[in-house]
């Protein structure tokens, strides 16, 4: 692939977009730390961040997701239903994030949440879970990376509607669906992709297998060798052992004589 291409991949943007979610949640984080140590602010409250503060992460987080899709939709490499499917999981990872949070914009978030001003909706839990099912029952070409994106949220632990530990098994069962649908027929590509990103097995498995085909084949290669070079060798000292007996004989022959 070129590196166009791999700039354009939802996988890679996808991958980006968790990354900045959890630096906004570890800056939260580091915020709410230096608030509690210090000697004015005995206890976190609504107040401690200011509304303009909250709206600012509010802006950040929905441009940096905004920009990811405007890339895609410039290049037109992907259809417009994948690109507004994959804008939607990504709001909602966000969403869930910062709604589920223990932290003063919290109910801000919940009552303006990216998915209400993007998509005007406020089903995410329900809506998410949804499009896996599209994407596993339609099982079109065009919702192959799409798959491994959806596949990567729930990776970054979206729960949505199954938010209830009781629901963890019905999340493996999406999350396995999605990843095999992405790994059918498409061994040929590898991304390298560390922290968020598992590493595909069906990938390790190939090389793997691959690895050993070649280990095998170098073995014959070896050993086909050694086999011709014997060959070679004993040929050559039978055949100069003849020559030597027959100028031998040749030359008592011709003494005698």
């Amino acid at each position: 692939m070129t590196l166009l291409q791999n700039y354009e991949c939802p996988i890679l943007f996808t991958q980006e977009c968790i990354l900045e979610i959890q630096n906004i949640i570890n800056a939260i984080d580091l915020s709410m730390e230096k608030l509690n140590d210090s000697e004015n602010s005995k206890e976190i409250n609504s107040y401690t961040f200011e509304e303009a503060e909250i709206i600012k992460i509010s802006t950040s987080l929905c441009e940096c997701i905004g920009r990811k899709i405007d890339t895609l939709k410039k290049h037109k490499n992907y259809d417009s239903e994948v690109i507004n499917l994959l804008h939607f999981a990504l709001i909602a990872l966000a969403d869930e994030k910062l709604i589920t949070k223990n932290w003063p914009g919290r109910v801000y978030w919940q009552n303006e949440s990216l998915e209400k001003k993007v998509f005007q909706s406020r089903s995410a839990g329900d809506i998410f879970f949804d499009n896996c099912k599209k994407i596993l029952t339609n099982r079109d070409y065009k919702f192959r990376n799409l798959s491994y994106c959806y596949y990567l949220c729930l990776c970054a632990r979206f729960k949505g509607k199954y938010h209830s530990s009781d629901n963890q098994s019905e999340i493996n069962r999406i999350k396995n669906s999605l990843y095999n649908f992405y790994g059918e027929n498409n061994i040929e590509i590898k991304y390298d992709f560390d922290g968020v990103i598992p590493q595909s097995s069906l990938l390790i498995k190939t090389n793997s297998e691959e690895n050993q085909k070649q280990r095998k084949f170098s073995h014959s290669l070896l050993l086909i060798n050694f086999i011709l070079v014997s060959i070679f060798l004993i040929s050559s000292f039978y055949i100069w052992f003849n020559n030597t007996s027959m100028i031998s004989k040749g030359i008592n022959f011709l003494t005698n004589f």
